[in-house]
């Protein structure tokens, strides 16, 4: 919320907010003994507020700073599908995450933290946090990858007996190819792929 006070407060007709670069009106305010409220809209970008009177006449009224999401620090390394933990402050003016490979992903903020659900189709990479007003903040973080440990046999033919592989964090695995074709995956864990 913004007040301003000044003589002849009842000629305005908009009160102007920056919106990327270009003022934007809105004619939602109150006056009120010689006095004018205004709240800020959320499209409303770091910039200029100005009045408009009714005979066609802008007036600056201040520059203003929009408080955004900052000193942001990534909690944890998730798995695809589990939720990635960022702190920070101002969190609860987050509108909208993307992640690389994931726009929009779900979200959530609880007990000061940014909870984001990591969809199957995100990569490590970098998480841009919007603020409703189309500003975003970015902070860098990793992904659980599979990492195999062993495969067995080594050495096939075709119509030998399926492969077998180990390692950890397989249940990501969403696709497997032998000598580059795609081969159907029968058994999947956690551990182990056949």
């Amino acid at each position: 919320v913004i007040f301003f006070e000044g003589k002849h407060l009842e000629m305005i007709e908009a009160v102007k907010f920056t919106k990327m670069n270009e003022l934007q009106a809105i004619e939602d305010f109150t006056l009120n003994n010689g006095r004018i409220k205004v709240v800020v809209p959320d499209f409303a970008t770091n910039g200029i507020v100005s009045a408009t009177s009714f005979a066609g006449d802008e007036f600056e009224i201040c520059d203003i700073t929009c408080v955004m999401p900052g000193n942001l620090a990534v909690l944890n390394t998730p798995k695809a599908g589990g939720k990635l933990n960022i702190s920070g402050v101002n969190l609860d003016l987050v509108a909208k995450v993307d992640l690389s490979g994931a726009e929009n992903a779900p979200f959530e903020v609880s007990d000061g933290k940014l909870n984001v659900t990591v969809p199957a189709s995100a990569t490590a990479g970098t998480a841009n946090i919007f603020h409703s007003n189309g500003e975003f903040v970015s902070v860098d973080y990793s992904l659980i990858e599979p990492v195999i440990t062993n495969v067995s046999p080594l050495e096939l033919y075709a119509g030998d007996e399926p492969v077998k592989v180990e390692g950890t964090d397989l249940d990501l695995v969403s696709a497997a190819q032998i000598g580059g074709k795609d081969v159907a995956i029968i058994e999947q864990s956690e551990t182990s792929l056949t």
